[in-house]
């Protein structure tokens, strides 16, 4: 799924997205807590992301699985890590875990609620709030080693 959905992102196929989530979709970070009850509400979500990742010329966003268990039959709790790549593979920002619930439906798994810790750089936070970003200040990067 995280793959399936990356490549969604980066394509820009909302379709080939929208159909690993589920409504109501939950998204937190730091900064907010945002209850996503129509496609509409997630397509705000996925064109803020897109946005995100043009303004900072986003090359990748690599995505580890750490865990994934069985909480019961219909319901799955996931972690990842996600690490935002610049071209040259530059590190935008520090890596962050994602922890994420996917629930059994008529349409197989979706992704129900995702918990980004994401303290860098507070753009990305934005995003998934769905606001679009801005040209970035000054924008956090270091090289990956």
């Amino acid at each position: 799924m995280l793959t399936r959905t990356g490549d969604a992102m980066a394509s820009g196929d909302f379709d080939a997205f929208i159909k690993h989530f589920t409504t109501p979709l939950i998204i937190e970070t730091f900064e907010s807590k945002r209850i996503l009850q129509t496609r509409r509400d997630i397509e705000r979500v996925f064109d803020a992301m897109r946005a995100f990742r043009s303004v900072h010329a986003v090359k990748a966003i690599v995505r580890e699985n750490v865990a994934a268990d069985y909480i019961d039959a219909d319901t799955i709790a996931a972690t990842h890590v996600a690490r935002v790549l610049q071209s040259g593979d530059v590190l935008l920002g520090r890596p962050y875990p994602v922890y994420s619930l996917l629930k059994l439906s008529k349409n197989g798994w979706q992704i129900q609620f995702c918990q980004y810790a994401v303290d860098e750089p507070s753009q990305l936070n934005d995003a998934l709030a769905g606001r679009k970003t801005k040209t970035p200040r000054n924008p956090a990067a270091s090289s990956i080693t």
